[in-house]
């Protein structure tokens, strides 16, 4: 009995692994009910009309792509449906490259037209004094986009020249809000999506609250939430499934060792 209750830490282990390869593999579903953030988010773009503008900031490196990835695609792919017209750049150079698999991912996929529907300006320097200066001139700040085409030359910019020109701002980072907020809400007031990795979330939340963002997405969670809003659940929702699943186990193994303690505790007072 003692074997049973207390097993092998190999098997807790092998359990544990069991419980997280399967969802990764196949996503179970969960049920996630998103949060209030989450759903202001999806709402706002809800209630774009298509052809609405949207600029996307990449502003996250490799390292934090785990969590802040999916949020990405989630995005973009609804975006896309919803046939908003996006502007995509990013000011961290490893990420120029991921920008354009993640564009492929999202608006190629649905058939989107480059250059009249989106178009990807690749990598940007100078960060927030850069962002300043698309205030004035996006078109002067990147000239060409990624492929080397002048931009004046693309459908996409007929109606835009500047960043008030644009609806709404997307801006996915891991390094600070504050830069997007005094180049783009402030400035001009331009409405402004945030995605933050977790812990970020609750030190940018309160600008939801004070009206200088429409929403924060926050982490893994955000992302799995958001993929539930357009039912199409991805990388985040089966990383949520292998999370609850595990927890599961956890809970379930404290339960079984106490029933096993208890067991022995009452055998050894009637020995």
């Amino acid at each position: 009995m003692k074997n049973l209750f207390n097993p092998d830490k190999r098997v807790t282990y092998f359990l544990l692994l069991l419980v997280m390869i399967i969802p990764l593999i196949n996503p179970l579903g969960i049920a996630i009910k998103p949060s209030t953030n989450t759903l202001l988010a999806y709402d706002y773009v809800e209630n774009l009309k298509p052809g609405s503008s949207m600029i996307l900031f990449i502003d996250y490196g490799m390292g934090q792509s785990a969590e802040l990835t999916p949020q990405v695609l989630a995005s973009l792919k609804h975006y896309a449906a919803k046939g908003l017209k996006l502007f995509a750049a990013t000011q961290v150079p490893e990420m120029a490259t991921a920008l354009t698999s993640y564009l492929d991912q999202t608006y190629k996929a649905a058939n989107k037209e480059y250059g009249v529907d989106y178009v990807d300006l690749g990598y940007f320097a100078g960060a927030e004094s850069a962002v300043g200066a698309m205030g004035d001139s996006i078109i002067d700040v990147f000239k060409a986009d990624v492929y080397g085409t002048d931009l004046t030359k693309l459908p996409i910019f007929k109606d835009v020249t500047k960043l008030p020109d644009i609806d709404v701002m997307f801006a996915v980072t891991a390094s600070g809000t504050i830069p997007f907020i005094r180049q783009a809400n402030t400035k001009f007031g331009m409405p402004i999506i945030f995605s933050v990795n977790a812990v970020m979330g609750p030190a940018n939340v309160p600008y939801v609250q004070s009206g200088q963002a429409v929403s924060v997405l926050v982490g893994s969670t955000g992302a799995a939430e958001y993929e539930t809003l357009i039912g199409q659940p991805g990388t985040a929702s089966a990383a949520m499934d292998a999370q609850s699943l595990a927890h599961l186990v956890i809970i379930l193994l404290i339960v079984w060792g106490n029933i096993g303690y208890f067991m022995e505790k009452h055998a050894a007072k009637h020995e």
